[in-house]
């Protein structure tokens, strides 16, 4: 939990670190800074330790920690606002499309580790391809280039929205997600 103040001039940078399931992704505005999660993982555990006793839940991080749970420290984003701010976890796995036209950052769509054989690959790839073509258009349109470092769209299971249009973690309900049928054009 944290203060959010949406005014432009005392909006926030974001530093995060988390602890999870080892066998879990983690996705958020920032991609995670490999660097500093190997620097800072008894800092971070320190601080998770002080907030479990705090909060009374000390034996779930004692269960997590025996479980060799990871601990994920993410690069500071750009100033957002916080509703903007995104965290998801959980057993995802995850198709890339690596950019190097200037101005468009790699492209990620992640789906639960049990859903995404469900899909077709070109579906997948549509949705990469089409989403780069927005990024060309309105890259060219107002002369800026993406101003983040990645842009992942996530799937996730009971979303009672359509979409949430997080800075460079967009998530999709994964009911709208198409497992292998086509689009009629009704639909």
């Amino acid at each position: 939990m944290f203060p959010c103040f949406d005014q432009p001039d005392v909006r926030a940078k974001w530093a995060l670190s988390t602890l999870a399931p080892k066998d879990w992704s983690i996705i958020s505005n920032e991609y995670e800074d490999h660097q500093m999660t190997q620097t800072l993982s008894m800092m971070v555990m320190t601080d998770l330790t002080n907030a479990a006793k705090s909060f009374g839940q000390q034996a779930l991080l004692d269960k997590q920690i025996k479980e060799q749970d990871n601990v994920a420290v993410f690069k500071q984003s750009y100033r957002i606002a916080p509703y903007l701010f995104a965290l998801v976890a959980g057993p995802y796995t995850y198709v890339e499309q690596k950019n190097n036209e200037e101005g468009l950052p790699p492209l990620r769509v992640y789906l639960r580790k049990s859903v995404i054989d469900q899909v077709e690959p070109h579906v997948l790839t549509e949705m990469m391809n089409s989403t780069m073509v927005g990024m060309r258009f309105y890259k060219e349109l107002f002369g800026v280039p993406f101003q983040f470092s990645k842009y992942d769209q996530i799937f996730v299971p009971e979303f009672n929205a359509g979409a949430m249009e997080n800075v460079a973690c967009v998530t999709f309900s994964e009911a709208k997600l198409r497992r292998g049928q086509t689009m009629t054009l009704e639909e």
